[in-house]
């Protein structure tokens, strides 16, 4: 198994619903795809569920930012 095929596992907060998920994802997984992933194991539909976004927290010195590409963007 190759680094880009290693699982990353996610923790996810959903404010809304108050539900923390934890997802096991690859490097290159789509942020699209692991939407969906995450929406498919909520306990109740989000309203316009497309206009989420993953952010991810500041972390080393960078700044936070919302994530819409692959997983391995830097």
């Amino acid at each position: 198994m190759n680094q880009e095929e290693d699982p990353v596992n996610l923790q996810i907060f959903v404010p809304e619903l108050n539900v923390r998920k934890f997802l096991a994802v690859t490097q290159n997984d789509f942020i699209w795809d692991v939407k969906r992933k995450l929406l498919a194991t909520l306990p109740q539909a989000l309203p316009q569920a497309f206009n989420y976004g993953l952010f991810l927290p500041p972390c080393d010195g960078r700044a936070g930012k919302i994530s819409t590409r692959r997983s391995d963007d830097p």
